[in-house]
């Protein structure tokens, strides 16, 4: 039976690296038997995420690297602080994870005694707008970006509209308090009434633009 050694994770590639103490047959490969745990003896408030699918990068052999979703990816994210470090990346798996080269399942690693990261990669790559929309009837502003967000970071006061001729520093608060792609402000009132004043994000037109810092 084989039986997982040790793993690593790079949350910046997005990438599971498992190492067995035999060859595995890849095609056999199941992800949704890995589950990452925050701690090693998962209880009932232990921080935990099974994938839900992924793509194995490599050839039969004893190491596994294994392509995280883009949904999993976020939901990991957004379950901070699980993955976010070596001390909180542990994972179990079911029997059924993989099978050998003569067909034997994996010996399963218990959520009761999950095994910890080797090594571990923090993210680096600066998260992306990827778009906003602006809704002057509900006064909210909503912004798609291309991976989770950590809520508590977001600056309301970085984000400027902008025209050609004027400019507006948003006021506002954000919306849900949690780690997510969307992010919803709603403008203060001034903010608002100021905007509605101004040349600025008419409907139909073509004068609006965002900056923002990072």
């Amino acid at each position: 039976q084989p039986a997982l050694w040790y793993f690593s994770f790079d949350a910046n590639a997005g990438n599971i690296t498992l190492t067995f103490s035999e060859t595995v047959n890849v095609d056999t490969f199941y992800p949704p038997a890995l589950t990452l745990q925050s701690i090693s003896n998962r209880t009932a408030t232990t921080i935990t995420y099974t994938l839900t699918s992924g793509v194995v990068l490599t050839a039969n052999s004893t190491v596994v690297v294994l392509a995280l979703s883009s949904t999993d990816r976020n939901a990991i994210k957004a379950l901070s602080p699980l993955a976010s470090s070596v001390s909180t990346t542990y994972l179990s798996h079911t029997s059924s994870l993989v099978k050998d080269m003569s067909g034997n399942m994996a010996t399963a690693i218990p959520p009761s005694a999950a095994l910890l990261a080797s090594n571990f990669t923090p993210v680096t790559t600066p998260v992306s707008l990827v778009n906003f929309t602006i809704d002057l009837n509900q006064g909210t502003l909503t912004f798609n970006f291309n991976e989770t967000v950590n809520y508590n970071t977001f600056n309301v006061p970085q984000f400027t509209l902008l025209s050609a001729n004027v400019s507006l520093q948003l006021a506002g608060t954000a919306s849900p308090p949690l780690n997510t792609t969307t992010i919803v402000i709603t403008l203060s009132f001034d903010t608002l009434n100021t905007l509605k004043s101004l040349p600025l994000c008419t409907p139909g037109s073509q004068n609006c633009y965002l900056n923002f810092t990072s």
